[in-house]
């Protein structure tokens, strides 16, 4: 979002004052000018069956009884990667040309299609975010994810570092 959009919005919270409609807004415009932003706890490969309400429901499930990390701190984000057919394959959606016939394009036929070509043409992610910044609510986050994926029998997760930025000295 460029800064000027920023900036507008933030004028605009000067002059509505405290209008209950602008209070999380207001929350989130705050957090994003002091960059206190949402972090990155891993990812997971899901099974077909497996929803984003689920994974978090198990991940509540989780969180160990002296933590004070709340379900309301978690989010999953539903990624997909692809090449830009969703499932489907590019390759057939395409046409060549050959030296032979450089006027006439033509579907390319399957034997002649490279064998490094992937099987499957999209992955799906779930990842988890905790959107505070408490370090240990962190590593919480972060067993829970783990033990709810083995619960759940998903791959294991990635798990990422706790931001740099964030750690106390």
């Amino acid at each position: 979002m460029p800064f000027s959009v920023l900036m507008s919005i933030s004028n605009t919270k000067e002059k509505m004052g405290d209008h209950p409609d602008l209070v999380k807004a207001k929350e989130i415009l705050e957090n994003i000018l002091k960059r206190r932003l949402y972090i990155y706890v891993g990812q997971t490969e899901p099974n077909d069956e497996i929803s984003q309400e689920k994974l978090l429901d198990t991940i509540s499930s989780n969180i160990p009884e002296e933590s004070s990390l709340e379900r309301e701190e978690l989010g999953i984000q539903k990624v997909r990667f692809n090449y830009g057919l969703g499932e489907k394959n590019p390759i057939e959606y395409i046409r060549f040309y050959s030296k032979n016939s450089p006027n006439e394009a033509r579907k390319i036929q399957e034997e002649e299609i490279s064998s490094m070509l992937p099987q499957r043409f999209q992955e799906r992610r779930f990842r988890l975010i905790y959107k505070s910044n408490k370090e240990k609510d962190f590593n919480d986050a972060q067993k829970a994810f783990k033990n709810a994926c083995k619960q759940l029998n998903m791959n294991a997760p990635s798990l990422a570092d706790f931001p740099i930025h964030l750690q106390s000295s």
